[in-house]
Formats: structure tokens, sequence, C-alpha cells
């Protein structure tokens, strides 16, 4: 019994000396990781860049605003002075950047301004976004959009393709609008020259729209043979049919 006491007296010296060795080694492994992880991430230049969201943003402009010096490591990029550099990016509505410090990955996540029209005054065009403002660049690709013409239009555009929302055969047909007199709106459906002129009534112009697209699926209205469709009266509709030449 006296043997078999000394026995298990030593085994339990010899493993809590064992796990005071562990420990230690542990401890050390702890301490030489936090001693190297900072050294590691100063070191990491950028990999790559990640952009969601883009449409329409040049690859090149994003590059030019975030400024990246691929020769420094990337904890020493300014992110924060990136940020407005892209929002002033002409497309760029919003936008959030991320860096990933351990892969070296910067992360760019675009809100764009969507065009929705080309707006023509004082002999000049811009392209319009949905909120009525001008997006500065070349028009080079967007010649399939609706014209936009008529003093304060640009202001009046965000509730006019709030309306188009519930019209869609309306929307996808025109081709033209002119805000009126500051009070109303004159869509062109389908040509310039050959299409069919809609006035619509400055009071509810929505239901005006409504109508307009159930008649245009049901009866088809909107045809080379009608010239204008009139809905500024309350009680009725007029037609104008156009003369063969």
């Amino acid at each position: 019994m006296k043997i078999a006491n000394v026995i298990n007296v030593r085994s339990l010296e010899l493993v809590l000396l064992t796990l005071l060795i562990s420990g230690f080694i542990l401890l050390g492994l702890v301490i030489g990781k936090y001693q190297l992880y900072p050294r590691f991430l100063n070191s990491m230049s950028l990999q790559q860049v990640i952009v969601e969201g883009r449409v329409n943003t040049p690859l090149e402009s994003i590059e030019a605003a975030l400024r990246i010096d691929k020769a420094l490591p990337i904890v020493k990029w300014d992110m924060h002075a990136a940020l407005p550099r892209v929002e002033e990016i002409p497309w760029v509505k919003s936008a959030r950047l991320r860096r990933d410090l351990a892969t070296g990955t910067v992360h760019v996540r675009l809100a764009e301004r969507t065009p929705v029209s080309i707006w023509q005054a004082n002999r000049q065009s811009h392209l319009m976004d949905e909120d009525g403002k001008i997006i500065p660049v070349p028009l080079a690709g967007f010649g399939h959009l609706p014209v936009l013409v008529g003093e304060g239009a640009p202001a009046q555009l965000g509730r006019l393709m709030e309306m188009l929302e519930s019209a869609p055969e309306v929307k996808s047909r025109l081709v033209a609008a002119t805000w009126m007199g500051r009070r109303r709106w004159r869509l062109v459906l389908d040509s310039i020259t050959r299409g069919t002129t809609v006035d619509l009534p400055e009071a509810e112009p929505e239901k005006a729209l409504a109508a307009l697209n159930d008649m245009i699926i049901q009866y088809n209205v909107a045809n080379p043979a009608i010239a204008r469709i009139d809905m500024r009266l309350r009680d009725r509709i007029v037609f104008n049919i156009r003369r063969a030449r």
C-alpha cells in the first residue's frame, strides 16, 4: 500500500509538471501570435478590389478615386478619405467601403444613379437621373431614353416616373414628355414624328395615365392612325385622327 501511495504521488507530480510545461508553451505561442500578427498586417499589401452594384461606373474611375498605393501596406490606406472621392464620381449616388486586412481585399459597394431621360434645354442635352438631376456624362448609348422638355421639367421628373410605374404600357412606349406651362404633361408615344400625342390633365394625371394604359391594352388607341388624345376634359376624351397622306 505504501509503495502504491508513493507511485500515485509521483504520478501526480509528473502530471502537474507536464501541465505546467504545456502552459508555458501555450503562453509562448499566444504571445508570439500577438507579436507576429501586427507585423503580418503591416506587411499585407492590396491583393484585390471587389466592386458590387456597378453598372455604368468605369472601373478606372473607381481605381483613381480609391488611390491605393499597392507598394504600401493596406492598413495604411486612408479609407475614410477615399469615400467622398468615390461618391464624387458622376454615376455614384452613394458608396460604402470596407477593407479586409487579413486578405488584403478592398470591398466597394455602389448605389448608382439611374438614367431615365434626356433633358433638352437651351439647345443642349443632358442625361437625367430618377431624381431629376443631371448626370454629367456623355450621352452615347442612351439615345433610347425619352426626351424631357419644358421649363421646370426636371423638378417634376421624379413624380412623372412614379406615376408611370403604374402605367407600364405607357412607360414602355414613351419617347418624349413636355412639361406644359409648368402645370401639366404632354406625352408622345412610339415616335416623335408619327407617334401619338397625349395631353394629360392638370388635376389627377395619375388617374388619366391609368385609364390611358387600359385603353392601349384593350383598344390599341396609341397607333399611327391616332395623332392625338386629349384627356384634359373631365367628361370626355377627344381623339384626333391622323390624315392619310
